[in-house]
């Protein structure tokens, strides 16, 4: 991270402000997630794809209230520096000025299940299958012939401990910096290659893998950084990651 940045992130604008000889160039705010929440709603067409296989959705843990014109929400845990509490710490960066994105670091943890139930004679599950509190994260694109930077996939926690959904987005979440929050949607929720694995080794007779079982909202709030963290070494750390190149940037197109 070059040195505008670091003068920026330790809060001395301001001084530089006050020198008229110097002129002050719009630098992009490294954040971090605070809250807020996920909406969804099912797609019938894949919920029967999963109850001929054996899956049938019984009930989802509402955590949240969802957003006007979705079904189910999901909750979303705030920040925690208690390593034995779980808590959100995506980090991201973004340029008021050019709109521009770019993810940095850590997941997003939520609360909330769904649950389904289980016809034990195509699959060898228990009568009651759970998926939920969910952790959004995300990896670097490898595949060059994919214009994506990063790829965001979502681990149930709360059984199988697999990256069960992966997500597919329209573009830039669209930000508020005077509320400091941003929404995002459409947002395909689609299942993964993990899953379908899972339920092919419980005995599914036919693949999921790619199916889009729903579509989401994201609604999000966040704060600056350098203003949540105890410790000034936590930026440090931020900065060692930016270093080493996992700083995954998007651009609105114009």
């Amino acid at each position: 991270m070059n040195s505008k940045h670091l003068v920026t992130l330790l809060g001395l604008t301001s001084v530089i402000a006050l020198n008229p000889v110097l002129p002050v160039k719009a630098e992009p705010v490294i954040y971090i997630e605070t809250g807020g929440k996920d909406s969804l709603n099912f797609d019938p067409n894949v919920l029967a794809v999963l109850e001929r296989i054996g899956l049938s959705l019984a009930s989802v843990e509402n955590t949240d209230t969802p957003a006007q014109g979705y079904d189910y929400a999901f909750d979303i845990l705030p920040p925690s520096y208690d390593p034995n509490i779980r808590g959100t710490d995506w980090v991201f960066s973004y340029d008021g000025e050019t709109d521009n994105y770019e993810a940095i670091s850590g997941t997003t943890e939520l609360t909330g299940s769904v649950f389904f139930n289980v016809d034990q004679t195509k699959l060898n599950l228990p009568p009651v299958f759970e998926i939920g509190d969910f952790s959004a994260f995300f990896e670097v694109n490898t595949d060059p012939n994919i214009p994506e930077p990063y790829f965001v996939f979502v681990r149930d926690t709360a059984n199988t401990g697999l990256p069960v959904f992966s997500t597919v987005a329209p573009g830039l979440p669209n930000v508020d910096l005077v509320n400091n929050t941003w929404i995002l949607e459409p947002l395909g929720i689609l299942l993964t290659k993990e899953l379908s694995d899972f339920l092919i080794a419980a005995g599914a007779t036919e693949p999921v893998e790619g199916l889009q079982l729903a579509v989401a909202r994201g609604d999000r709030t966040f704060t600056p950084f350098a203003a949540s963290v105890p410790e000034p070494t936590n930026l440090v750390g931020i900065f060692s990651i930016a270093g080493l190149g996992l700083i995954m940037k998007l651009k609105k197109s114009v």
